[in-house]
């Protein structure tokens, strides 16, 4: 890589006079010290309203078919939908294979993104809102250039400082969410199909049902597929992972595969599912699963604010009547959310439920 650099730095600019560059900035999102560790501050990108021009029509049609053609692909609208899914893997009893990537952006190299980019230059084809050479220049970039910059409010904008970028995702373009997981869904298919030898696209038995979205991963796998042993063999072959990963299985040292890091592999039942920030339990009473936010993030999170709009009891009485509409009969997040029912705002008020 340094003596492809040392070739050409500026790779792929020459004949461009307006590089691809992004802008990044630090997320503003709620999070919580660790065991005494504070939390880690992540990086998100403001892609310029011409590579939004450029990608987003293509990106929204390609989501469009992807889901619809790959079992899987993205999750269902609402957790309602979700549940069931999850039903029908319990009445199936199939295993759960779930695993979440440490620094997903960051991990996909030229391998999974160069690979990704192929698809792009086979959909110029179909592309007419710009100039074909256009849309090539956005989706396959190689290298990225990357303007850090902070903000101050009496100074205004700070430069900070300027880098290349080697292939990787930049979260808040427009295909990283739809990118990522038609990467992911893919990935996972690699490994079942390449490593383990079982088919999964165009198997009319469904004996493995990957589902993704962004760097999370679930899938769904039948009794007798194939042996555990096997399976965790082949995710070592094709994940890496860190010296203080947290598994079912002690993975601890793998450090070869794509490069695509496993912060965690999870290995149960439909109750063991972790997806997108949710936890999945069967409820006996309603014969149903039920899909909730994770506890521990609810108690911590749900009252904080840093934009509050209006008075904190109208603010309180809100969050009382949104969370009324996933929470139901939920003992726990039911009780705590009564305290937020501060009964000051009349209408809303009057629509709450005690």
């Amino acid at each position: 890589m340094r003596e492809w650099f040392k070739d050409d730095l500026t790779y792929p600019f020459i004949d461009d006079p307006q590089p691809r560059y992004v802008d990044i900035f630090c997320k503003a999102e709620k999070q919580a010290f660790e065991n005494g560790t504070p939390p880690k501050s992540r990086a998100i990108s403001a892609i310029c309203a011409y590579d939004i021009w450029v990608m987003g029509p293509v990106v929204y049609f390609m989501s469009i078919y992807l889901k619809r053609n790959l079992i899987g692909f993205d999750t269902a609208k609402s957790w309602a939908d979700t549940a069931p899914v999850c039903n029908r893997w319990r009445n199936e009893q199939r295993r759960i294979w779930q695993s979440d990537v440490s620094g997903w952006d960051r991990c996909v190299g030229e391998a999974l993104k160069g690979t990704w980019m192929k698809v792009y230059a086979f959909l110029s084809q179909y592309v007419y809102h710009v100039p074909v050479d256009v849309f090539l220049y956005h989706a396959t970039a190689h290298i990225t250039m990357i303007n850090g910059e902070q903000f101050d409010k009496e100074i205004g904008r700070q430069f900070v400082f300027q880098a290349f970028c080697l292939y990787q995702i930049f979260s808040g373009t427009s295909d990283t969410k739809d990118g990522n997981s038609a990467i992911n869904w893919n990935l996972s298919v690699f490994l079942w199909e390449a490593v383990i030898g079982v088919p999964v696209i165009n198997n009319p038995v469904n004996p493995v049902e990957p589902r993704v979205a962004g760097d999370d991963n679930a899938t769904a796998v039948l009794p007798g597929t194939a042996d555990e042993h096997d399976i965790l063999e082949a995710y070592k072959q094709v994940f890496c992972s860190p010296n203080h990963i947290k598994s079912h299985y002690a993975v601890e040292n793998i450090s070869h595969g794509m490069g695509v890091t496993l912060k965690f592999l999870l290995v149960g039942d439909t109750n063991t599912i972790d997806f997108c920030s949710t936890a999945v339990f069967y409820c006996n009473g309603c014969r149903t699963h039920r899909i909730t936010r994770k506890l521990d993030r609810f108690l911590h999170f749900t009252g904080w604010t840093d934009k509050l709009e209006v008075n904190p009891e109208e603010y309180a009485e809100q969050l009382y009547v949104a969370n009324q509409q996933w929470i139901g009969t939920l003992p726990i997040f039911r009780a705590y959310n009564k305290f937020l029912n501060t009964g000051v705002v009349g209408k809303l008020a009057n629509n709450s439920v005690s």
